[in-house]
This record gives structure tokens, sequence and C-alpha cells, in this order.
């Protein structure tokens, strides 16, 4: 089989484009994978990192937590207080009322003593 005069150095020039184009390829990939492995090491850095925040995350939440139980236990403190207060608020104002009315019976009672001391010649 005779081959044409320049088919064997198209061939050849073929061949040497592909090894060269495989070449780049391969330095391509090369570079990729450099550059992955860079950024598969930035994505550890930064679990690592994330990883020591998780643990400031649940001290805060505890932190949080308490604080929040705190104010619940002060909040239910205040309630009872300004309940109590309306309590000792109606509990005087009985107490005033009861007075006024004392008062009064007393008023009618001295009136009625002094009739009666008038009405029995008694000085008073």
């Amino acid at each position: 089989m005779e081959q044409e005069p320049g088919l064997r150095e198209l061939i050849q020039g073929l061949a040497s484009d592909m090894r060269g184009l495989a070449s780049d390829m391969n330095r391509q990939f090369a570079e990729v994978r450099e550059h992955l492995g860079r950024h598969d090491a930035r994505f550890a850095e930064m679990r690592e990192h994330l990883g020591k925040h998780d643990a400031q995350f649940i001290d805060l939440r505890r932190h949080f937590d308490i604080t929040a139980e705190g104010l619940r236990h002060d909040i239910s403190f205040l309630a009872e207080s300004v309940a109590g207060m309306a309590t000792k608020e109606s509990v005087e104002a009985l107490r005033n009322e009861m007075r006024a009315e004392f008062e009064d019976v007393r008023v009618e009672i001295r009136a009625s003593y002094a009739s009666l001391d008038r009405r029995i010649g008694k000085p008073r």
C-alpha cells in the first residue's frame, strides 16, 4: 500500500497537533485540580471556622435561654405585684368608705345621745 507523498506528513502533523492538544488538556486539567484543591482547603477552613462558631452559638443560645427565664420570672413577679397593689387599693378604698360610714354613724349616735342627755338633764 503506497501512501501519497503529503499524507504521511499530514498524519504526522495531525498526530503532533493531537499530542499538543492532549498536553494542553492535561495541563488545564492539572490547573483545574489545583484550583479545586485550593477550594477544598478553603471549604475545610470554613467548616473549621463555623465549627468554632457552633460552640459560640450554642453558648449564646444557652445564655439567651437563661436570660429569658429570668425575664419570665421578673415579669411574673411584676404581674403579681400589680395584682397585689390593685387588691391593696381595693382594701384601702373599702377602709376609707367604712371610716366615712362609721363617722356618719358616730355623728348620728352623738346627736342621739346629746338629745337623750338633754332630755334627762345630763350636762355635756
